[in-house]
């Protein structure tokens, strides 16, 4: 019985990627993503506009699974550049406005993308959860992201296409999909 049902998920996740294939082919970049209670992507910032989601495929396995879209709600420099493997980051934290738990992305000046969250934070500097994977230079910015949508996905499939989000300019985009057992996410952006 669990060989039939791998076999269904399997099926459903090649049906996704082949209906979402024809719109990640005219968009600017498209990621996806697989797992048990989480599936994820993340997006760098465009600085000079917005980033448009302009395709969404998800499934899950959760009764009550949500797609939920983050963008940036903070951007900070760090005042130090860290070393390959950090987690200790040194920002200009005042009030301790990046907080336990927070999502963040620390973005690289080379493009690099390292997506976690706040293990702890002081007024100056974030502990991350997972360490950053290049060394830091400068023009690097950590993004405090917030959630900013969210869509109801349920034990299904979902596609969706069209101008589904704009995030703000200057921002990275994270979008995860929940499940208990089986989730999967493929998203498709382009700047406008």
């Amino acid at each position: 019985m669990k060989v039939k049902n791998w076999n269904i998920w399997i099926m459903m996740i090649i049906v996704a990627l082949c209906a979402f294939a024809a719109t990640m082919l005219i968009a600017g970049d498209s990621a996806y993503d697989s797992g048990t209670t989480a599936a994820e992507v993340t997006f760098g910032p465009n600085p000079y506009s917005q980033t448009v989601i302009k395709a969404i495929a998800a499934e899950s396995d959760k009764a009550a699974s949500v797609v939920k879209i983050y963008s940036k709600t903070a951007k900070y420099f760090p005042t130090t550049s860290p070393t390959n493997g950090a987690t200790v980051i040194a920002i200009a934290n005042t009030g301790t406005a990046v907080t336990n738990g927070d999502h963040v992305v620390y973005w690289h000046a080379d493009g690099t993308v390292d997506k976690t969250t706040v293990a702890s934070a002081t007024t100056s500097n974030i502990t991350l959860a997972a360490a950053i994977t290049v060394a830091g230079a400068d023009g690097d910015a950590v993004y405090e992201l917030g959630q900013d949508w969210q869509i109801d996905l349920g034990a299904a499939s979902l596609e969706k296409t069209g101008d589904i989000y704009y995030s703000p300019a200057d921002s990275p985009v994270y979008v995860v999909a929940d499940g208990t057992s089986a989730c999967f996410v493929a998203v498709s952006i382009d700047n406008d």
